[in-house]
């Protein structure tokens, strides 16, 4: 049963209540969007026996979307979400979902003519046919304008240069696709519009096998005998989220011109010449049950990020307005979750960035001088983040430090944080949990190269080779702390310009290290 809906305009409008009792003219940040046409189509597999539905895809195809996004109504969008999450969680208690078996692939179902000759399935029906419920949005473009709020009686932190503050944000081919139930064991050769196998495919298949191996070791041989019959019948809820180009803005206020505006974040799809079935941005979520059964081990949540290739510009202005408005996101998340939420679960994570390039401005040279460089450019073939054991496996950090180099460390004179730096390299280098660790990641890259430009489409001088990285992130609640090292020698070359710029640029970093915390959380009380 097939079933197509179309539009040329329609417009969606939601917001949400924080009491019951609240009457409907009282809210005046409704989450609205705009988009210039598009369709549902509907697909429906019944049984021909009861007439039962068997499976359901629902595609939703968008044209433009445009959507012009002030605080309050990103505010009012998170209690809006967190209205939803409540409803469902108490849908839940309910209507609690009804115990299900096995998602085994059923045989074909073969019918006799009269004259007894099989006839097999038609093209026609392979071609539309579908073997599990699912549904998907694509959206040809989305033009998203994030701005703060112009009116707020929010006075603003000192030193506050961004006088109605705006950001464009522009996504081509957002493709969203979820799998409520998916044998975790699948190819997924037969999902629409996705190319398996991937990275994503390959990471997920060797962490459940690994997983599988640590939970046969930790459990009895009863469990064990359970575990090996239920865990080909595992099922998985699956979410893939793609874009296939993206372009963020410089913030920009009312006293900004047209011709002055940067990008903060730009693709280099085109310049690296990306196959079309590639994606700059490819997230994929899964979460695992066993069907038969509720005291079985399961694997934890799974997250995996790949993005670029691209390159980023570190502007100051950008920055400060970026963490302004999620300081407010974050306000008003913790206010609508409530105490009642439950704790997230732990989630296995992992992030591929692929040919990223930081772009850091100098600043403006003493003298007009054209042999100063102007621009700072850190490129690296790729860069890898994980906080499985796994992948602390593959990454192998901390292999060239060695008793001498602890020593070292030891006996300096370190301004602040001497005894945590030490404690924590004699933890990672033997492999140990690091104490007040909330969440620990371990980081790789390949070859990584600094040069220095003269602004766009200019030549660039190499400053330093290529060299690869190993190391770990550790987030506490009151510190992260970065440790990394090199794994390959470093080999640097430097003029005298360079040197002048690079220096007066570590000098003003160092001037922010000391005194950013301080106007961070001034700026953010006030």
């Amino acid at each position: 049963l097939f079933l197509q809906i179309s539009w040329q305009l329609l417009r969606i409008e939601a917001s949400a209540k924080a009491d019951r009792n609240e009457k409907r003219c009282t809210i005046n940040a409704p989450l609205r969007l705009i988009t210039s046409g598009g369709k549902i189509r509907i697909a429906l597999k019944k049984n021909t026996t009861d007439g039962t539905v068997v499976n359901a895809q629902i595609h939703m195809l968008l044209e433009d979307i445009l959507w012009v996004a002030t605080l309050p109504q990103l505010r009012s969008a998170i209690a809006f979400s967190s209205y939803l999450m409540s409803l469902i969680r108490q849908c839940e208690k309910d209507y609690p979902p009804p115990v299900t078996t096995t998602l085994t692939p059923r045989p074909p179902m073969e019918a006799n003519t009269p004259n007894g000759q099989d006839v097999t399935i038609s093209n026609t029906f392979r071609a539309f046919d579908f073997d599990q419920t699912s549904y998907h949005l694509h959206i040809k473009k989305v033009d998203l304008h994030l701005c703060d709020d112009a009116h707020s009686s929010i006075t603003p932190p000192p030193g506050w240069d961004i006088e109605s503050g705006a950001m464009q944000v522009t996504l081509y081919r957002v493709l969203v696709d979820i799998y409520p139930r998916t044998l975790s064991s699948s190819d997924r050769r037969n999902w629409p519009r996705y190319c398996a196998p991937n990275d994503f495919t390959r990471w997920i298949e060797t962490r459940l096998a690994q997983q599988f191996t640590k939970f046969c070791v930790n459990t009895d041989e009863a469990g064990r005998t359970r575990l090996v019959q239920c865990w080909p019948h595992m099922i998985s809820f699956n979410v893939v989220i793609r874009i296939h180009d993206l372009t963020i803005q410089c913030v920009s206020d009312a006293n900004s011109k047209r011709d002055s505006l940067q990008n903060m974040f730009t693709s280099e799809r085109h310049l690296r010449s990306l196959p079309n079935d590639q994606y700059i941005v490819h997230f994929e979520f899964a979460n695992f049950i066993h069907p038969m059964s509720s005291t079985l081990p399961v694997p934890a949540p799974a997250s995996f990020l790949q993005l670029g290739p691209f390159s980023i510009l570190f502007d100051r202005r950008t920055l400060r307005w970026c963490l302004y408005v999620a300081h407010n996101l974050a306000t008003a998340l913790e206010q609508s979750l409530g105490v009642d939420m439950e704790p997230i679960p732990h989630s296995d994570l992992r992030v591929d960035l692929l040919m990223p390039k930081v772009i850091i401005p100098f600043p403006t040279p003493p003298t007009e001088d054209r042999r100063f460089p102007m621009r700072l450019l850190v490129s690296f073939s790729t860069f890898s983040l994980s906080n499985t054991q796994f992948d602390q496996d593959i990454f192998k950090p901390f292999e060239m430090l060695n008793k001498a180099t602890l020593s070292y460390v030891m006996n300096s004179e370190l301004l602040n944080g001497g005894t945590t730096l030490v404690n924590d390299l004699i933890q990672l280098s033997g492999s140990k949990a690091c104490g007040g660790v909330s969440e620990l990641f371990w980081l790789r890259t390949s070859p990584a190269w600094v040069d220095t430009d003269h602004g766009v489409n200019t030549k660039s001088l190499p400053v330093i080779s290529d060299v690869c990285f190993s190391g770990a992130i550790l987030i506490r609640p009151e510190q992260v702390n970065v440790y990394v090292e090199p794994t390959t020698q470093i080999s640097a070359v430097v003029d005298h310009f360079q040197f002048l710029q690079v220096r007066i640029f570590i000098i003003l970093l160092d001037i922010l290290l000391i005194f950013g915390p301080l106007l961070v959380s001034n700026s953010i009380s006030q």
